[in-house]
């Protein structure tokens, strides 16, 4: 029998651990103690960030060497045309070069998502100013290492194939979001039309198609919405969820407490 070194069976039992617990719970801040300065207390809060921080990223690192998939669904909230338009901070012709670039993301109250990068070149701007002639647009999902996540709710964008794009940039970090310049497809599949043969467009993932007036509409004039529109929406949701019962007070707290924070890049 082949003989493992202890350094090799540290290795396989640490990975084992970090895979059969499901997660560490949420990060909450530590109350403050009576018995301790306010510096002191400002050290151990800095060193329960470092705790998670090493926690997740050592997690998301171990599980990518394991051959493993996970599919997801998110709810998707159904917009009309005229709230794509409205809701949308741009609007382009773009065609996709076909490069990517996947990673992983830690969310500030703990969690991994795989998120993708799609590199578009930019033929017509119909509403918005976008940062670039070429553009990243970002979706859940994608493979780093052995680790796939799969989300049926995203558009899978084809090489050398042009779009009419309906997207955002997160002004909010949200605990979710990170830095940087890239967008969202507003309403996911719903947002992403190709054209058709009658030099209209339709969308392939829902089979709707684009009404003609849609490009001549007025709203195409507005601006998308601000970051103090989107922190306003997202405090007012969460405020709803929880006098609703959806979240605890904790959940909500938290929330709030997240809401200009930004996520980490693990890898």
């Amino acid at each position: 029998m082949k003989s493992i070194s202890l350094s090799k069976r540290t290795l396989l039992s640490l990975l084992a651990l970090l895979l059969l617990v499901p997660a560490v719970p949420a990060k909450a801040s530590p109350a403050p103690s009576a018995g301790l300065s306010p510096l002191e207390n400002a050290l151990v809060s800095k060193m329960t960030d470092e705790v998670y921080s090493a926690y997740w990223t050592l997690r998301a690192s171990l599980k990518t060497l394991i051959t493993t998939t996970e599919e997801f669904s998110a709810l998707i909230v159904g917009y009309t045309i005229d709230e794509l338009i409205e809701k949308s901070s741009l609007i382009v012709l773009a065609k996709s070069t076909g490069e990517r670039e996947s990673f992983l993301t830690w969310a500030t109250s703990g969690g991994q998502t795989i998120q993708t990068d799609h590199s578009f070149t930019v033929d017509t701007v119909l509403k918005g100013n976008p940062y670039g002639d070429a553009i990243a647009v970002r979706t859940d999902g994608g493979t780093v290492g052995a680790y796939t996540q799969i989300w049926s709710s995203n558009p899978e964008f084809e090489p050398d194939t042009t779009y009419l794009l309906f997207l955002y940039h997160p002004e909010v970090g949200n605990g979710i979001h990170t830095e940087g310049n890239y967008y969202y497809v507003r309403g996911l599949v719903q947002g992403a039309y190709v054209p058709d043969e009658n030099g209209g467009f339709y969308n392939p993932w829902t089979e709707e198609e684009l009404p003609a007036e849609a490009l001549v509409s007025p709203l195409m004039d507005e601006e998308g919405p601000s970051a103090e529109e989107q922190r306003r929406e997202l405090i007012e949701t969460y405020r709803s969820n929880y006098e609703s019962g959806f979240d605890t007070l904790e959940e909500y707290q938290r929330n709030m407490e997240e809401l200009d924070e930004y996520a980490k890049t693990v890898s």
